[in-house]
């Protein structure tokens, strides 16, 4: 029988292919049962020796300072959340039932995590047993500042406005003939005064 293991992931990205970033939010998944490849709980956390025993109901408290945690909108009633201030600095937590059977896969229990901070992020799991601390758990994952937001001028990738707005209007300046010494050369759109003649600034 494989090992029971109290499991975190991200289900909408891989922090093996980038961090998270600033102020996005993401899907994490609090899952028991055979260990999760992607999972950010580190595998002596929680063993074989010390796994849930059969039927056990369990209550789980997560809670943040540098990320702020939601219940997701279709989530069912079993979930509650709530805002509080430990200290100098505000504290989001959700509380939810989660059962956990003796062998095989627990149902899957989703939050949505929003870092507040650069760095290293921290989200806290207590689970209780009939009020009784069960496990402590710390998970830790790393945060970068959001990218800035690229200038917009207007145009799509292609060059061409957005649909819906008038095409550019071509140019209304045609090419000219300019002269330098008498010789005329070069068709091009600007030129400057240069004695009697045009000089030419440069080639179309």
């Amino acid at each position: 029988m494989d090992a029971q293991h109290i499991n975190f992931w991200f289900t909408d990205m891989s922090l093996e292919e980038a961090p998270l970033r600033l102020a996005e939010s993401h899907t994490g998944c609090f899952q028991v049962g055979p260990d999760h490849a992607d999972s950010l709980i580190a595998d002596d956390q929680v063993g074989q020796a010390g796994g849930p025993v059969a039927g056990l109901l369990t209550r789980w408290i997560v809670s943040s300072s540098t990320c702020e945690v939601f219940v997701p909108e279709d989530t069912d009633s079993l979930f509650s959340a709530e805002a509080s201030l430990g200290g100098d600095r505000s504290q989001r937590s959700v509380a939810f039932e989660f059962f956990i059977p003796q062998a095989g896969y627990s149902r899957k229990r989703f939050v949505v995590v929003t870092p507040q901070e650069s760095g290293t992020a921290r989200i806290d799991v207590l689970v209780l047993v009939d009020d009784d601390p069960y496990r402590e758990l710390t998970i830790e994952f790393p945060v970068e500042e959001s990218l800035p937001a690229s200038p917009f001028d207007g145009l799509t990738p292609s060059g061409q406005p957005p649909a819906g707005q008038p095409p550019l209007a071509p140019s209304s300046s045609p090419p000219r003939v300019c002269c330098e010494s008498g010789s005329c050369s070069f068709m091009i759109t600007s030129c400057e005064t240069w004695g009697s003649d045009e000089r030419p600034v440069g080639p179309a």
